[in-house]
């Protein structure tokens, strides 16, 4: 926990900072450091998920939710990888291949969420109905004024295919729905037996949508600073699921640890 709260202090400060520290430097360097940046904690993360799912049999509903969240965090790896080659390359455009990637990673995290969705048989009481069903409609009805017809219209007039704009239009559709189980789920948990590693892998998630939907915007306004706010909110993202994952192991540890033999 320390070490994370140390790694989201130093990334910040870096990211708050770095537009004014790389001036006049090789913009390659800046965008390795990001690169890196984001990589170590997302790394880890896969492996914690994949742990988990260990932990819990591969077998088990709760080993193929973490085995899903950890193949749609790949998914979202191997994107980065694509998205940093065609940066460092200058032939960064969107949609690229690079976004074909990170929208299938949508597919088996939003699965697995449900699955937990369902697993929880804990029934909403009318009031948490009530405030779940107004937070979605929140939720749809911001991304979708602010996020997805801003972009739409900037893909027209840019004259992009109807194919690109369709994957473009799938990214805020995407999100509405991440967020969505994201909320339904937090709800369960809440009205039910609510732990801290759960609110922070949920916290990361929520995180990602809102760090897709900065890129989004940025893109729609045209905005081209290497050290982007969207950049920092996907690594704090990932970094809230690996502290959360670990924590969940840490509760296994403990829970299937041994007890020691008592001396006479």
């Amino acid at each position: 926990m320390i070490a994370s709260l140390c790694w989201i202090i130093t990334i910040t400060v870096l990211w708050l900072t770095g537009n004014q520290l790389f001036v006049g430097s090789d913009e390659d360097i800046a965008l390795f450091i990001q690169f890196f940046l984001t990589l170590i904690p997302l790394i880890l993360s896969i492996v914690a998920l994949f742990l988990l799912a260990a932990a819990h049999g591969f077998s088990t509903i709760a080993g193929k939710i973490w085995v899903l969240l950890g193949f749609g965090l790949t998914w979202w790896f191997v994107g980065d990888f694509v998205y940093a080659y065609f940066e460092y390359k200058g032939q960064l455009q969107f949609p690229s291949i690079a976004d074909m990637f990170y929208i299938i990673g949508y597919v088996p995290i939003t699965i697995g969420l449900m699955f937990q969705m369902f697993q929880l048989n804990i029934k909403l009481h009318h009031r948490e109905k009530i405030l779940s069903f107004i937070c979605i409609i929140l939720v749809t009805a911001l991304i979708g004024f602010f996020v997805l017809y801003p972009t739409i219209a900037k893909m027209a007039l840019t004259g992009v295919s109807a194919l690109a704009q369709i994957e473009g239009a799938l990214y805020p559709v995407a999100d509405i729905i991440l967020l969505s189980i994201v909320i339904i789920v937090f709800g369960k948990l809440y009205h039910g037996k609510i732990n801290v590693a759960w609110i922070l892998i949920l916290l990361g998630l929520a995180t990602i949508t809102f760090a897709d939907c900065l890129y989004l915007v940025s893109y729609s306004q045209g905005d081209n600073y290497l050290f982007n706010i969207y950049d920092l909110a996907f690594i704090i993202s990932y970094i809230l699921i690996l502290v959360g994952s670990l924590k969940l192991i840490s509760i296994m540890m403990t829970i299937f640890e041994k007890p020691k033999e008592v001396k006479d």
